[in-house]
Parts: structure tokens; sequence; C-alpha cells
């Protein structure tokens, strides 16, 4: 050690950790940061109800976005016109149609009730009867004549009342077609108030929808490129879910009740309807609704008619899903069928019917998320040290009977593989 150099710290010596300085700015952005996550979560549990109509509106005005800037182009420049105009073109073009449908599913299903009650009260008779038949002949047999014998009697056993459970399961039924009665009341004027909701929303989505979107980049701090990320995500799952589920469900649906219509099976609009709304379910479709229907056709002696709807189902409805589906939905929203599946299912049980909407759209919004983070941290995610097989190689022992396998020895020392007898590496 030369004269000049310093001396050498002791051993001794403890390190100091540095602690940040609670400033008076520091806590004051602390406080604001509580703040802001205490009346942000107070404002999201008010407005919980309206969150499905919201999602809606948005996904319908990015849908017809470009309608909007058409008519504010024509209008020179007045957006609230232009977004009155988009909202009555959306309610013509959709909501009355499907007003129109359903007023119409709801005569068919009258007219089924009104067709199909005769012969169940006639099937509920006949099968009270030929239960009282078999009663009366178990009663005279071996079993019945030992359970109705004095000696059972005096046991004082329950005996089973059938009239009494009979009388229990028509009233328990009764009761159930009340609720369901009631929830149907109060699930259209929920639909109207939701329907209200989201046509009010979207009027104000058209409307400034640029300084909404450009209020949310600036208030967000990731980049610029994630945010775009994230947006040009929303947009093509919102396109290809509505564009897609809807179109394919509209297309199979039609198609299936036109069938059913051609072929003179009964309320062929409800059963459209029904499989709309299956075909929106990835993995299902009109296949629940059509086969069944084939067969029962065959069973009653239309032969004919169930050979038609088979044959048209398996050829051209199924292809119709199978050829449209991965080029509007799958690969249009950048999503895996099984994430829509499930995304789609999960979100029809939270959110209700329009949770096909919304639940591919959080999907999204997820793996959205994932690639940010993908990205985000790319250099500690990838490892270009060693690969995965080359480390279980390592880690497997040699056997000493093998041409330079020693004991002791392992696999590859440098990355690539140790050459065996031939000479050729394990690995690259």
């Amino acid at each position: 050690m030369s004269p000049d150099s310093p001396p050498a710290e002791p051993r001794t010596a403890r390190r100091r950790i540095a602690l940040p300085v609670l400033t008076a700015e520091r806590f004051g952005r602390i406080w604001l940061l509580g703040l802001l996550a205490i009346f942000v979560t107070v404002f999201f549990y008010l407005m919980r109800f309206f969150i499905t109509p919201v999602i809606i509106a948005a996904v319908v005005a990015v849908l017809a976005w470009p309608l909007q800037v058409g008519l504010v182009r024509r209008l020179r420049g007045r957006a609230g016109v232009a977004a009155f105009i988009s909202i009555v073109v959306v309610v013509t073009l959709v909501v009355v149609p499907m007003y129109i449908t359903f007023g119409l599913v709801r005569l068919e299903v009258v007219r089924l009730f009104t067709i199909a009650e005769g012969p169940f009260l006639a099937w509920i008779q006949s099968s009270s009867d030929s239960m009282a038949v078999q009663l009366a002949a178990w009663e005279e047999g071996p079993v019945g004549r030992l359970l109705l014998s004095e000696p059972i009697r005096q046991l004082s056993l329950p005996q089973p009342d059938l009239t009494a459970t009979f009388e229990n399961v028509f009233g328990t039924a009764g009761n159930l077609a009340a609720r369901v009665v009631n929830r149907t009341s109060s699930g259209a004027f929920q639909l109207l108030a939701n329907l209200f909701i989201v046509l009010f929303t979207m009027f104000y989505f058209f409307r400034d929808g640029e300084r909404i979107v450009a209020r949310l980049r600036y208030l967000s701090p990731l980049r610029e490129r994630y945010e775009q990320l994230l947006l040009d995500r929303l947009v093509s799952v919102s396109r290809a879910t509505l564009r897609g589920s809807f179109l394919i469900g509209l297309i199979q649906g039609g198609t299936g009740g036109l069938l059913l219509w051609l072929t003179g099976v009964e309320a062929p609009m409800l059963w459209g309807v029904v499989m709309i709304i299956l075909s929106v379910v990835p993995l299902l479709g009109t296949w629940i609704v059509m086969y069944p229907i084939g067969v029962v056709q065959l069973l009653l002696g239309n032969v004919w008619q169930g050979v038609i709807i088979l044959l048209v189902t398996a050829v051209l409805i199924s292809t119709i899903d199978n050829v449209l589906r991965p080029r509007l939905v799958g690969r249009g929203a950048g999503l895996h069928d099984l994430v829509i599946f499930f995304a789609t299912l999960g979100g029809i049980a939270v959110f209700g019917v329009m949770g096909f909407v919304v639940g591919p759209i959080l999907a999204a919004i997820t793996l959205a998320l994932v690639d940010i983070y993908a990205l985000e941290f790319k250099s500690q995610l990838e490892r270009t040290e060693r690969g995965p097989a080359e480390g279980m190689l390592h880690m497997l022992p040699i056997d000493e009977g093998e041409p330079g396998g020693e004991s002791g020895s392992s696999v590859g020392t440098s990355g690539q593989g140790a050459p065996d007898a031939s000479g050729a590496g394990t690995l690259p």
C-alpha cells in the first residue's frame, strides 16, 4: 500500500440507507392520490348499474363512427345535429326491426301455447289415469299387500299422499309461472330504461367522442404506443364482436327460421330468434335447435321435412359458421376462439344478455395489458444465456457406459452440446 493511498474503511463500518424525505410536495401528492382512489371507488359504486349500457353505447358509437364523421363533413362541423341524425339511423336500422321481431315472437309464443295447451292437458289426464291404474295394480301385488298389511299399519309409518304431492307440484309450477311473468314485465321496463340510457350516452359519444378520447389519453400515464395498442384492440374487438357475432347469428338464425317456415314447422320466428341468441356463443349455434327439430319431424312421420332440415343444417348452416366466424370474429378480434368462448359465456352470466359484447371487450383489455407488460419487460423476459432444452440437459446425468460419459461430467459446458462418439452435438 502506497503512503499516498487513502486509508481503507474498517470492516465494521455499516452502510447507511438513505430514506426518502417526506417533503410537503410529496405528502400533497400522496394525499391527492388517496383522495382520488377513495372518490373514484365511491363514484364507481354509484355508477355500477350503468356500466353495461355505457359499454354498449361505446361499442355502437365505434361501429357507427364513420357515419358520424361523414355527417359532420356534410353539415359543416355541426357535431350535435350529426349525432342526432346518427341516433335516428341506428334506431331505424336496429331498434325498430328488433321491436317488430320481438312482437312477432310474442304472438308466436301465445299461439304455440294455445295449440299445445289442449294436447298437454289431455296428456296429463291420461298420465294420471294410467298412474292410478298402475297404483291400484301395485296395491294388489305382493309388495303392496305387504306394505298395506295390518302389522305395517300399526307401525304408524307415514303414508305417501299422491294427491297432495301433485297439488304441491302444480302449485309450485303456477308460482314459478307467475314469477316468470313478473320478471318478464320488470325485464321489459328495465330493457326500455337501458335502451334510453344507451341512446342518451351514444349521443354524447358521437358529439364529443374525439375530445373524450383525447382527454383519456392525456390522463393516461402510459406511453403513446401503449395507448394506441389499447385503442386499436378495443376497436377491433368491438367491430369483430358485433359485426361478426351478430352478423353470423343473423344469417344463421334467418336461414334456419326461413327453412322451418318452408317446411311447415310451428313458430319459425321464435326458433329463429333462439338460434340467433345461440349463435352468439362460440361452439354453440343453430344445430342445438335444428337437429332436434329435424329428428322430431322424422318421428312424427314428416320424412321429407326432417331430411331437408337435417341436410340443410349440416351442409349449409354449419358451413356458414365455420367459414365466417374465424374471419369476422377470431382474426378481427385478435383473440383465440377459446378466450372468446369463455369471455362470452362469462359476460352473459355476469352482465346479462348484452354480456356477449362486454365479456370479449374486457378480455381484450386484459390481453392488451398483458401485451404491454411483455413489451415493457421484454429484456427481463427474454433469456438468451441458455435455452430451456439446454437447461434440462444440464440437469440430466450421463450413464457411465456411454461414450464420453464419465462420473461427474455434464452434457455441454458452454451452451453447445458436447460431441458424442460420432462427433455430433446433442442440441444446437
